[in-house]
């Protein structure tokens, strides 16, 4: 099996492809929600990587500030797989794992479960949220399905909660949940996001 880098060397090589990789995952997620569905539909490429470029940025605000730690897969030169932890500053909350992503030609050799094994050695107690059908595999690696994710009740996810809906909380070691932060762009994000679709 390959071996999990953690020096900040290799990660930092890596991590305008890794912010570039989930800016663009963000961006095929929310371009279906109700609020920004016209705005991407008429977009040129120079608006859409102005969105992209603002996700990015959030990562990178979010990296220098000590607040992701990223953990990297590599074959030789090519990376293969990574996962992005959120850590709070508090150390009675618990970390968020965002991703743990694993390029298709590596898929399917054990490389996601070393992953999340890494992870979970890295933390105190974690969470994350997840589609319903891989609950099991996080389940088999000690983690345990807590329950249904529902958005914070506010205000502020109203434009873009929905690609929220249907997904799972699952944790480990976490007993409270609302200790458990979630990395969720809110509608400051998407009345950002609109701005940038919107300033030819």
């Amino acid at each position: 099996m390959l071996p999990l880098q953690t020096n900040n060397d290799l990660v930092n090589k890596y991590l305008p492809e890794i912010f570039e990789n989930e800016a663009s995952g963000i961006i095929q997620d929310i371009m279906a929600t109700p609020a920004l569905i016209a705005g991407f539909m008429m977009a040129e490429e120079e608006e859409i990587h102005r969105v992209k470029e603002y996700v990015r940025n959030i990562f990178v605000e979010m990296y220098r500030g000590r607040n992701i730690t990223v953990n990297v897969i590599c074959d030789g030169d090519t990376l293969v797989g990574y996962s992005l932890i959120f850590i709070h500053n508090d150390k009675n909350i618990a970390a968020y794992c965002h991703k743990i992503f694993v390029y298709k030609p590596y898929r399917n050799k054990g490389l996601g479960s070393a992953l999340v094994k890494q992870v979970l050695n890295q933390t105190n107690g974690l969470g994350l949220i997840c589609q319903h059908n891989l609950v099991p595999f996080y389940e088999k690696l000690g983690m345990k399905y807590a329950q249904d994710f529902f958005l914070p009740e506010n205000t502020n996810f109203d434009i873009l909660g929905s690609i929220y809906n249907g997904l799972a909380v699952v944790t480990y070691k976490v007993v409270n949940l609302s200790s458990t932060p979630v990395f969720i762009l809110n509608d400051e994000d998407a009345k950002e996001i609109i701005k940038l679709l919107v300033n030819k």
